[in-house]
């Protein structure tokens, strides 16, 4: 047995660099994301995949240009710190030199619809452009991202971005949301900067967040499942602990607990302050193995 060594010549040369140089545009599809916050079009149905803390991210990888889209979603909870979108804004700016790869060539403050955010431009140390758009609403950190090898996202990412726009045409006002997986149902009010509403498929966790930007009034609903196989505690004891550990990460001040039940599971509700100008009220329930903040 013999090895076949082969033999490359200019000729192999030229034609490897010019398939790897040749780019096939394609056509994009208007897609709706999650709770229809937004659209963007992909060349093919995206997907979509659970982060940490309540957090989301699609992605599509696009084998024929070497192309990956992504779009992540981060949960701020700024209503509940009280850090406005400005400040976020700032935070931002401040981690894009340590948190873009490469060498930033382009940065900009933009806007979509009253939306504000960050287009940005860098290129890997292997030549590889990379492209963002980022947007702060008042409850989420969107991260819009375009990568792929060679040039082709400097020549062609602008057909992508034009693509991204917020969805105006949601009912504002008060409206029913469900739980995906049963169990409870909530009004609360929607308009165009309200978050997603979330499942973690492993934990069976799930978020519904919204703002009545009439009064700047924000609304949540959070539900864990916690199996308490290390301990047994009173009920009453584990609900005034959870809302001086919520009060504490807050940095409030309580103004008055309340424990009482409803429709026989134990609940309690609390008032808490920060600078006795805004006010938050919570309200936690434990049914068996779930529980739920309200607030």
């Amino acid at each position: 047995m013999r090895p076949v060594v082969r033999s490359t010549s200019n000729k192999t040369d030229k034609l490897k660099r010019k398939s790897e140089t040749t780019h096939f545009p394609l056509d994009y599809s208007k897609q709706y994301m999650g709770d229809s916050l937004f659209s963007a079009g992909f060349p093919g149905k995206v997907l979509e995949s659970p982060l940490y803390d309540n957090s989301k991210e699609y992605f599509y990888p696009e084998m024929v240009n070497g192309v990956h889209y992504n779009i992540s979603r981060i949960n701020t909870y700024a209503p509940l710190y009280g850090y406005s979108q400005d400040y976020i804004m700032k935070r931002l700016d401040s981690l894009f030199y340590e948190n873009i790869p490469g060498k930033i060539l382009k940065q900009k403050e933009i806007s979509s619809q009253g939306v504000p955010g960050y287009d940005i431009l860098s290129i890997t140390r292997r030549g590889d452009y990379q492209r963002y758009q980022i947007y702060v609403t008042p409850l989420e950190v969107i991260i819009i991202k375009m990568g792929g090898t060679g040039d082709f996202v400097k020549t062609e990412s602008d057909r992508f971005f034009n693509t991204f726009s917020f969805n105006t045409k949601k009912p504002a006002g008060w409206r029913t949301l469900n739980s995906r997986k049963g169990g409870f149902t909530i009004k609360m009010p929607v308009d165009l900067k309200i978050s997603n509403d979330y499942i973690d498929h492993a934990g069976g966790s799930e978020l519904f967040q919204g703002m009545d930007l009439s009064d700047s009034s924000y609304y949540f609903v959070m539900k864990a499942v916690l199996h308490d196989f290390y301990y047994i505690e009173e009920d009453s004891f584990e609900l005034n602990y959870l809302s001086k550990l919520l009060r504490d990460e807050l940095n409030m001040q309580k103004i008055s607990d309340s424990l009482f039940s409803i429709d026989g599971h134990p609940a309690i509700h609390s008032v808490s302050t920060r600078d006795s100008s805004r006010f938050l009220h919570t309200r936690i329930i434990i049914k068996g193995a779930d529980y739920y903040l309200l607030g």
